[in-house]
């Protein structure tokens, strides 16, 4: 079971002399809210949307007092700020379930959720309206090669971003990154109305080991846990995570995705 919680501050309380918040006084608490069932809940998305002022909160469930059944189901749920539940979803695609929410973010002009998961074992976007929790917008992603023989393992966090006005040519993009048989994959999608055809891939580059010698665990370990637009520098987004079993951030021109620069840490 999940525990939603929140304190709320009010600036007022703040005295003359307050040198940080740690001095405030609390006004009143909203929170706790509890949500889930007897089994497991975790959450991956955690995001506010100040224009509907709600909390959305999403993951994945496995109690089948809380999902549709026992088996992974990702979920979102929104809650108001009263503490109000709002809407709740569970989605399919045909017979298959969403199995997993592993991250959010609000689209670049604030009037949709963008959602990165995993379906039928397929990496999963879509974009959702918040003020109902309705689908605008659902693309999943598979490997040109793969076949009954040829599986590929997938798995995501974090790393969506929906740019609806390119700084060069005002189109709508979509910026993927997750992994595909433990390599990072990062890609750009040309988005377009459902009405007018489909997405159109832009670039998408694997990133390789620099080495064929044998990895040992720490240097295997690559995440690309977040995709981050520059919020000074509209050409550019970020990449933060792991490659190469250190935590790396890395900056790329959004136009054809080449490295600016590339900084790495234990």
């Amino acid at each position: 079971m999940a525990l939603i919680g929140f304190t709320v501050y009010n600036p007022g309380s703040l005295g003359a002399n307050a040198q940080n918040l740690n001095m405030a006084t609390c006004s009143y608490n909203l929170f706790p809210v509890y949500m889930g069932g007897s089994s497991d809940e975790k959450v991956g998305c955690f995001v506010y949307d100040p224009k509907n002022e709600l909390f959305i909160i999403g993951g994945n469930t496995t109690s089948e007092d809380f999902a549709p059944a026992q088996n992974n189901h990702g979920f979102l749920v929104a809650l108001n700020k009263d503490s109000d539940w709002v809407w709740g979803k569970f989605f399919y695609n045909v017979s298959f379930a969403l199995s997993d929410v592993t991250g959010c973010k609000m689209a670049s002009d604030g009037n949709s959720l963008i959602v990165l998961g995993i379906g039928n074992s397929l990496p999963v976007y879509m974009e959702v309206d918040t003020s109902d929790g309705t689908i605008k917008q659902f693309i999943s992603i598979l490997w040109h090669l793969a076949s009954d023989v040829v599986v590929p393992v997938y798995t995501t966090q974090s790393g969506i971003y929906y740019d609806k006005n390119d700084f060069f040519d005002k189109k709508e993009y979509i910026y993927w990154s997750f992994t595909m048989d433990d390599k990072i994959q990062m890609l750009r999608m040309q988005n377009v109305p459902p009405e007018r055809g489909n997405p159109v891939l832009d670039w998408a580059f694997q990133f390789d080991d620099f080495t064929q010698a044998q990895a040992t665990d720490r240097y295997r370990r690559k995440d690309p846990v977040f995709l981050e637009n520059d919020p000074t520098d509209a050409q550019s987004f970020y990449m933060a995570g792991y490659y190469q079993g250190r935590g790396s951030v890395m900056k790329f021109q959004k136009r054809n995705a080449k490295l600016r620069w590339w900084l790495s840490f234990p």
